[in-house]
Protein backbone atom coordinates (compact mmCIF):
# COMPACT_ATOMS: atom_id res chain seq x y z
CA UNK A 1 0.00 0.00 0.00
CA UNK A 2 2.73 2.56 0.60
CA UNK A 3 3.82 4.16 -2.72
CA UNK A 4 7.39 4.02 -1.97
CA UNK A 5 7.00 0.28 -2.64
CA UNK A 6 8.21 -1.01 -6.40
CA UNK A 7 4.99 -2.78 -8.16
CA UNK A 8 7.10 -5.80 -9.23
CA UNK A 9 7.16 -6.54 -5.45
CA UNK A 10 3.27 -7.87 -5.98
CA UNK A 11 5.22 -10.49 -8.03
CA UNK A 12 6.34 -12.15 -5.24
CA UNK A 13 5.01 -15.36 -3.84
CA UNK A 14 2.52 -14.53 -1.02
CA UNK A 15 3.01 -11.17 -0.94
CA UNK A 16 -0.44 -8.83 -2.03
CA UNK A 17 0.46 -5.62 -3.24
CA UNK A 18 -2.56 -3.11 -2.97
CA UNK A 19 -2.65 0.22 -4.27
CA UNK A 20 -4.93 2.98 -2.87
CA UNK A 21 -6.81 2.98 -5.90
CA UNK A 22 -7.48 -0.82 -5.33
CA UNK A 23 -8.96 0.11 -2.02
CA UNK A 24 -11.44 2.71 -3.34
CA UNK A 25 -12.44 0.11 -5.82
CA UNK A 26 -12.96 -1.77 -2.64
CA UNK A 27 -14.92 0.95 -0.81
CA UNK A 28 -16.78 1.73 -3.56
CA UNK A 29 -18.00 -1.65 -4.13
CA UNK A 30 -18.95 -2.02 -0.73
CA UNK A 31 -21.22 0.93 -0.54
CA UNK A 32 -23.12 -0.37 -3.43
CA UNK A 33 -24.11 -3.53 -1.59
CA UNK A 34 -24.96 -1.27 1.61
CA UNK A 35 -26.70 0.72 -0.17
CA UNK A 36 -28.89 -1.94 -2.22
CA UNK A 37 -29.62 -3.79 1.05
CA UNK A 38 -30.99 -0.38 2.47
CA UNK A 39 -33.13 -0.36 -0.40
CA UNK A 40 -34.58 -3.88 0.31
CA UNK A 41 -34.89 -3.53 3.79
CA UNK A 42 -37.18 0.15 3.63
CA UNK A 43 -39.24 -2.16 0.85
CA UNK A 44 -39.27 -4.52 3.53
CA UNK A 45 -40.39 -2.27 6.26
CA UNK A 46 -43.13 -0.30 4.07
CA UNK A 47 -44.50 -3.94 3.41
CA UNK A 48 -44.60 -4.09 7.43
CA UNK A 49 -46.13 -1.22 7.94
CA UNK A 50 -48.86 -1.22 5.62
CA UNK A 51 -49.50 -4.82 6.71
CA UNK A 52 -49.64 -3.57 10.12
CA UNK A 53 -51.96 -0.72 9.77
CA UNK A 54 -54.30 -2.89 7.94
CA UNK A 55 -54.55 -5.32 10.98
CA UNK A 56 -55.02 -2.44 12.72
CA UNK A 57 -57.30 -0.98 10.92
CA UNK A 58 -59.39 -4.18 10.56
CA UNK A 59 -58.99 -6.21 13.80
CA UNK A 60 -58.55 -3.10 16.29
CA UNK A 61 -60.37 0.10 15.52
CA UNK A 62 -63.72 -2.03 15.22
CA UNK A 63 -63.24 -3.05 18.68
CA UNK A 64 -62.47 0.42 20.63
CA UNK A 65 -66.55 1.58 20.54
CA UNK A 66 -67.18 -1.85 22.72
CA UNK A 67 -64.54 -1.61 25.09
CA UNK A 68 -65.04 1.82 25.82
CA UNK A 69 -68.61 1.31 26.11
CA UNK A 70 -68.06 -1.72 28.45
CA UNK A 71 -67.58 -2.04 32.05
CA UNK A 72 -64.55 -0.42 32.46
CA UNK A 73 -66.29 2.94 30.93
CA UNK A 74 -68.77 2.40 33.50
CA UNK A 75 -66.60 3.01 36.38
Amino acid sequence: MPRNVEAEVGALENVYLFNIDDLQGVVEHHHAVRRQALEQSQQILEQKVTGFLSWWQEEVVPCVPAISSGPVAAR
